[in-house]
């Protein structure tokens, strides 16, 4: 049996490396560019979005084309509805009806619908 090459011994040193990532990660529809995609991009688990995990729009961008689907659809309900197909998330009317519910008594926030688009806000 061969004898098998000894591994070297590393040594240790007193340098610290600090790695700093250059990446930026631009929104497609603003162009702002961003140093991470956490915080300011929302997770997606369709499989549209599988290689980045995150939807390719920034959280602000999304509020705004929610207001406008919205104020141009005057309803809650439709905007979310349109903001699904957009995004490709799930849309359930029984889902929503009882996230409304729970949540607002029979008329849902505009300023929860964070949640519903899986956005993490907290």
């Amino acid at each position: 049996m061969a004898d098998s090459p000894r591994r070297k011994k590393l040594e240790k040193t007193t340098e610290e490396t600090r790695v700093v990532s250059t990446q930026k990660f631009y929104c497609s529809r603003c162009g702002t560019a961003f140093s991470r995609q956490k915080g300011y991009f929302p997770v997606s688990h369709s499989p549209m979005y599988r290689g980045l995990g995150y939807l390719p729009i920034c959280n602000d961008c999304i509020d705004e084309i929610y207001e406008q689907y919205r104020s141009s659809l005057s309803s809650d309900r439709e905007a979310m509805r349109r903001m699904c197909m957009k995004l490709d998330l799930y849309w359930n009317d029984a889902i929503y009806d009882m996230y409304c519910e729970y949540h607002t008594a029979g008329r849902c926030n505009s300023g929860e619908r964070k949640i519903l688009v899986g956005r993490n806000t907290g």
